[in-house]
């Protein structure tokens, strides 16, 4: 209970962090901050885990790093949040407010490794607040499944269109919006009959053969 006519705090998060708490009104976000989040899965991270590390602010209030966790705990209705408060120069702090952004972008996934942790976590309802969804890891599982030949010749059931032992498989990923992919089908299907052949395989081998002659 508040003490006197002090607020009540309004915050779940990691019981190291309460002595680093602020009323949320006392930040205020970076006017050149070109990050944009998605603030309501942030929410729900926050109704899941509450805050686990601090936002990072400027002794004025000015955040560095952290802006849409705080708009979450805004959004949840938190009336504080936790705070560590940077001592960059003045001259470092932009510099430091893109790399918080962009080194998180250059990082990649072990997608094996991403699937190992996301399957027993779909299995028992636990992808809440993870920012992932079923069909994401119904997505990743596909994109990890090794090609066979079948699949790789559905247009040639009778026959595979690579030699196994004499020929090399390779596989290209490319991604699509639904209009730019039915297209993409639609004019492989007319090349497939203007060339004569059954695969689109065959239609890439001869594209690529004209583009050389």
């Amino acid at each position: 209970m508040a003490r006197g006519n002090a607020p009540a705090i309004v915050w779940t998060g990691n019981a190291g962090l309460k002595r680093t708490l602020i009323p949320l009104g006392d930040l205020h976000p970076h006017p050149r901050n070109p990050r944009r989040g998605v603030v309501e899965e942030i929410r729900r991270s926050l109704v899941r885990f509450g805050q686990q590390r601090p936002v990072l602010a400027l002794p004025d209030g000015t955040i560095v790093a952290g802006h849409h966790v705080w708009q979450a705990a805004g959004a949840e209705g938190w009336s504080h949040i936790a705070v560590v408060y940077s001592d960059l120069p003045a001259s470092e702090v932009d510099a430091y407010l893109l790399a918080d952004n962009r080194l998180a972008d250059l990082g990649i996934y072990d997608d094996a490794e991403l699937a190992a942790l996301l399957q027993p976590l779909a299995a028992g309802d636990g992808l809440e607040g993870t920012g992932y969804m079923e069909a994401d890891l119904d997505a990743l599982l596909a994109y990890l499944e090794p090609p066979t030949l079948d699949k790789q010749a559905q247009r040639r059931p009778e026959e595979h269109p690579y030699a196994v032992g004499t020929s090399v498989l390779f596989r290209i990923m490319l991604s699509f919006d639904r209009e730019a992919y039915e297209l993409l089908v639609e004019r492989l299907d007319a090349l497939a009959e203007r060339f004569q052949v059954d695969s689109y395989s065959e239609v890439v081998e001869r594209l690529a053969a004209d583009a050389t002659d």
